[in-house]
């Protein structure tokens, strides 16, 4: 009984957030400028005060260098299977090889995270998603944006003064510098730390609005959505074990780290992707995928919540 308390307890408010989200978008309570407000205040105010709060707090070592590269190189090598399905394949769709790389940490991972073991172990996911958060920032995004004619000059700016590369980049060097421990042990810590967490405390429930605000399932290549979201569900968890077991082998792997690596696998790829369509129809069949991809996630989540309580 207390296991199913507590794994209710995880997954009740999931479903609760994305309901309500599906409902004000039926029902017109909330409109598409204020779901913009929303996304835009998680990602330049709540979500860099979790992922600043996580790097600061790190512990750092070989470790964190190790699992960041392994990352990293996953998801280049994920990008290249892409290709090679899309030319296999011979689908048409320009942003397929772009939906097997790459994973929506920021907004859903750490929602996810947070509520299976809570804001004093985000910093095992964040220590996950900093490979793949600098490969989104550089490799994918910069790959992208060159389809569309984007100069390199203007994604290198974007990346620089994104308040989530921000807030990675220092929360890495005060903890890394150990300037992160001075502060947390000095009389002002618990006076930062507090800050931090309510300044993130909204973090979760937003994003899960907001996620169930946008999911749709269009009929525009239904069918193609559907076999890449499989796909890339089959390769992204043989390539999660693949890590999981390599790093295992190499160092330490705790608990709550085993369970970052295989949530990180098991989400969707960057909900950006559905503006670098070259038109309506390629915009629609990557929302179609991502949706498909989400739910496949959530559902995944409740297998792990029943996995890890």
């Amino acid at each position: 009984m207390d296991k199913l308390i507590g794994v209710l307890q995880m997954i009740l408010p999931v479903i609760l957030m994305l309901s309500i989200g599906m409902i004000c978008r039926k029902r017109g309570i909330v409109q598409k400028q204020g779901v913009s407000g929303l996304k835009s205040l998680v990602v330049n105010v709540c979500l860099p005060a979790v992922l600043l709060k996580a790097f600061f707090t790190a512990a750092y070592g070989l470790g964190i260098v190790i699992t960041a590269a392994a990352m990293f190189a996953v998801c280049l090598a994920a990008l290249g299977l892409g290709f090679l399905f899309k030319r296999v394949s011979k689908k048409g769709m320009a942003t397929v090889p772009f939906l097997f790389a790459g994973f929506e940490a920021g907004m859903l991972g750490y929602a996810l995270y947070t509520l299976l073991f809570g804001t004093d172990a985000v910093s095992d996911f964040a220590m996950v998603d900093l490979g793949q958060v600098l490969f989104v920032f550089t490799v994918y995004l910069s790959i992208l944006k060159g389809q569309k004619q984007g100069s390199v000059k203007q994604t290198l700016k974007g990346m620089v003064t994104s308040p989530v590369i921000i807030s990675i980049a220092v929360g890495v060097i005060l903890g890394a510098t150990g300037l992160g421990s001075l502060i947390g042990a000095s009389p002002a810590g618990n006076i930062v730390l507090g800050i931090f967490d309510f300044i993130a405390a909204p973090t979760a429930a937003v994003i899960l609005f907001v996620v169930g605000y946008e999911l749709e399932f269009g009929q525009a290549k239904l069918k193609l959505a559907v076999s890449v979201v499989f796909m890339r569900f089959v390769m992204m968890a043989a390539l999660g074990a693949l890590v999981l077991l390599g790093l295992s082998a190499i160092i330490y792997v705790t608990e709550t780290l085993k369970w970052a690596i295989i949530l990180m696998f098991m989400l969707p790829p960057p909900f950006v992707l559905p503006i670098f369509g070259r038109n309506e129809d390629e915009s629609a069949f990557v929302s179609a995928s991502l949706s498909l991809s989400t739910m496949l996630s959530l559902a995944a989540f409740s297998v792990i919540a029943v996995l890890s309580v």
